[in-house]
């Protein structure tokens, strides 16, 4: 994962963690079955996390099992 990508993620988590939500279990479900819904609209987070590489999702669920 790239330092911009990394930044990128931090702040979808950053968004995720404002209004409640679980970042992983989010995240896990979004590249689960790839449905943007679950990551936030807040803080354009969904817009975002579509700029991070599924290598560098899958290795932040790694990460962080």
């Amino acid at each position: 994962m790239n330092d911009e990508e990394r930044q990128i993620l931090n702040e979808v988590i950053a968004a995720l963690q404002s209004k409640e939500y679980d970042p992983y279990g989010q995240i896990y479900a979004y590249v689960k079955t790839g449905n943007d819904l679950y990551i936030t609209s807040k803080d354009d987070a969904r817009n975002k996390i579509k700029q991070v590489s599924d290598t560098a999702l899958e290795q932040y669920l790694k990460e962080n099992i």
